[in-house]
């Protein structure tokens, strides 16, 4: 699936549980010290992106679209 080249939110979510099923997610760095930090393993990440909503979407952002997403685990940790 490619991104979306319309970036409304429900394209967006799509494409990026899209490439979270297929684990085609890059993690920097910044991101795997914060779960190291909080003990949040990418098992979790992938569950939360499953069932998320996008509270923030920045369609413009200076190094691509990118959104911000709310949701829990299955085990309802958020």
């Amino acid at each position: 699936m490619n991104e979306p080249e319309s970036i409304d939110e429900p394209s967006m979510l799509a494409y990026i549980r899209h490439q979270a099923v297929g684990e085609a997610l890059r993690v920097t760095l910044h991101v795997q010290k914060e779960m190291v930090a909080r003990s949040i393993s990418l098992d979790e990440i992938l569950e939360t992106i499953a069932g998320a909503d996008i509270l923030e979407n920045y369609p413009e952002h200076q190094r691509g679209a990118c959104c911000l997403l709310q949701g829990k685990t299955v085990a309802d940790r958020h």
